[in-house]
C-alpha cells in the first residue's frame, strides 16, 4: 500500500470521525432539550438569545426587588395609617371631655376627673406616635432609631422633619413617612399636644375663665388638630393606593418578563422532536456509511 493511499484513507477516517462526532452531539444536545425542557443549554447554541434571556433574568431580579421595596412601603404606611386611626379616636374622645366639661352642671371634683382622662389621652397619642415598622420608628424622620416623643416625660419632638423616600418603579419614587411633629407637635405649637395640655390646664384650674376656654378656643384648637390628622390620613391613603398601583405595575411586568423569557428559554417540543427524529436518522446513516467505509479499508491494510 503506498504512502499517499494511507494518507488518503487516514483522512476519510478522521473526516468520517468528525462527522460522526457531531452528528452525536447533535442527537445529544436535542435529547438534553427535550429532556430538560430547556433550548439554552449554553450560549453557543444561540448567543443572541442567550444575551436576551440574561438581561431578561437582570430584569426580573431588579423588578423582584422593586416588589419587595413596594411591599415594605405598604407595609409602613399600612402601620402609619394604624396609628393615626389611634390618634384620630383620642382626638374625638378628647373632643367628647371638652365639651362634657364646658357644661355647667359638672362640679370641679368631675372636671379634675375628666383632666385624669386627658392626661391617658397625650400618653397614648405618644405611645401611638411611637410606632414601628420592621424594628423602625415610623414618626421621626429620619431618626428612625429611637423613639420620637416621651411617654409620662416633656412632649419635646425628637426626630427631625427628614423624609423617608423609597424608589418603587423605574426612575420612580415616592416619600412614605409622615413626622410625628406635623401631628402632634412639641407641646409649644399649637398642635395637638399643645391643645391637649391646655385642655388638661383648663380642666384642673376651673376658673370661670377656663370653663370659657373649654367651651370656645379649646374646642376650636382641637378642630384644627383633628384636621392635621386627616389631612395625614389622607395622604397616607394616597400613599397606599399608589403603591398597589405600582405593585399591579409590576406584577404585570413580571409576567410579561417571564413570558419572553420561557419564549427565549424553553425548547418547543414539537419542533425538537422532529429535529431529534431528523439527526437520529443522519446519525444512523453516517454510522452505516462508516462501516462501509472503514472495513474494506481495514482488509486493505491488513493484507
Amino acid at each position: 500500500m503506498s504512502m499517499n493511499m494511507r494518507i488518503t484513507e487516514g483522512m476519510s477516517s478522521a473526516r468520517l470521525l468528525n462527522d460522526l462526532r457531531r452528528a452525536e452531539n447533535s442527537v445529544n444536545t436535542s435529547s438534553a432539550q427535550i429532556s430538560s425542557g430547556r433550548r439554552l443549554l449554553d450560549a453557543a447554541i444561540d448567543p443572541l438569545a442567550t444575551h436576551r434571556a440574561l438581561r431578561l433574568r437582570q430584569d426580573l431580579t431588579q423588578t423582584e426587588g422593586l416588589q419587595e421595596t413596594v411591599a415594605q412601603a405598604k407595609g409602613w404606611m399600612e402601620t402609619t395609617d394604624e396609628a393615626l386611626t389611634t390618634i384620630n379616636d383620642a382626638v374625638h374622645r378628647a373632643r367628647e371631655l371638652t365639651v362634657q366639661a364646658g357644661s355647667g352642671a359638672l362640679q370641679q371634683s368631675d372636671r379634675v376627673a375628666l383632666a385624669e382622662e386627658v392626661e391617658n389621652i397625650i400618653q397614648a397619642v405618644k405611645l401611638a406616635a411611637n410606632a414601628r415598622f420592621n424594628d423602625s420608628y415610623i414618626f421621626g424622620g429620619q431618626v428612625t432609631d429611637s423613639p420620637p416623643y416621651t411617654p409620662a416625660g416633656p412632649d419635646t419632638y425628637t426626630g427631625d422633619t427628614g423624609g423617608i423616600v423609597r424608589t418603587i418603579g423605574p426612575g420612580v419614587s415616592m416619600q412614605i413617612n409622615i413626622t410625628g411633629d406635623s401631628v402632634l407637635g412639641d407641646g409649644t405649637d399649637g398642635r395637638l399636644l399643645n391643645t391637649l395640655r391646655d385642655i388638661h390646664a383648663n380642666l384642673t384650674g376651673g376658673t370661670p375663665a377656663d370653663i370659657a376656654a373649654l367651651q370656645t378656643t379649646d374646642l376650636i384648637a382641637l378642630e384644627s388638630n383633628l384636621t392635621d390628622v386627616l389631612n395625614a390620613r389622607s395622604l397616607v391613603g394616597t400613599g397606599v393606593n399608589r403603591l398597589e398601583h405600582a405593585d399591579g405595575r409590576l406584577a404585570d411586568h413580571v409576567v410579561t418578563a417571564t413570558d419572553f423569557l420561557n419564549q427565549a428559554e424553553s425548547t418547543d417540543m414539537a419542533e425538537t422532536i422532529i429535529k431529534l427524529n431528523s439527526q437520529q436518522s443522519i446519525y444512523q446513516a453516517a454510522l452505516s456509511s462508516g462501516a462501509t467505509i472503514i472495513q474494506p479499508s481495514l482488509m486493505d491494510f491488513l493484507r
